[in-house]
């Protein structure tokens, strides 16, 4: 059962790596940088969707986790996540250059790791429970209850960071404005 486990964390944390690299080219392979770099030279908003689109997301792909769909709805959103922080990291040393490089891991350490981590947990409990459906189905006896608390408090975790962020990150992201 751990090597299971050990070769989903694997899987998922180079589906991780791949979107990243994949943001990486997506910023490469555009034409008007210029234009990007001034309209977004310094981080001055905060953007207050990010807590309901999380909320919508968690509680859709949770739901429908039970059919396997929630799964494949919560990877989809971890590339998401992956392709933006590819993005950003070449952003931020298109603007800052060299010490882009210490902003954008700044940047990555406050906004995304935990986000990226907890999603990444949040998929692997998403396949126990969708197993433990299918064995269900199957008839044999397994309890859910365990694996559902586990989730429920992964997206109460989620949720949180993110109204920790909308309180403090810009605030904390700015100081490291070089």
């Amino acid at each position: 059962m751990v090597t299971v486990i050990k070769y989903k964390r694997i899987i998922i944390m180079s589906l991780v790596i791949i979107s990243v690299l994949f943001g990486m080219y997506i910023y490469s392979r555009i034409d008007n940088i210029n234009t990007l770099i001034t309209n977004t030279s310094s981080i001055k908003y905060i953007n207050y969707n990010t807590i309901l689109i999380h909320v919508l997301i968690l509680s859709i792909s949770f739901l429908l986790s039970f059919t396997g769909i929630g799964i494949i709805l919560l990877i989809m959103y971890l590339l998401f996540e992956g392709i933006t922080i590819g993005f950003m990291i070449l952003h931020f040393i298109t603007i800052y250059k060299t010490s882009g490089i210490i902003y954008s891991i700044l940047y990555i350490l406050i906004f995304k790791f935990v986000i990226v981590f907890l999603i990444m947990i949040l998929i692997i409990k998403f396949i126990k429970i969708f197993k433990n459906i299918i064995s269900k189905i199957k008839g044999k006896q397994v309890d859910i209850t365990k694996t559902v608390i586990n989730c429920f408090v992964l997206i109460i975790s989620l949720i949180s960071y993110d109204f920790i962020l909308l309180l403090f990150g810009t605030k904390l992201l700015n100081i490291f404005i070089f």
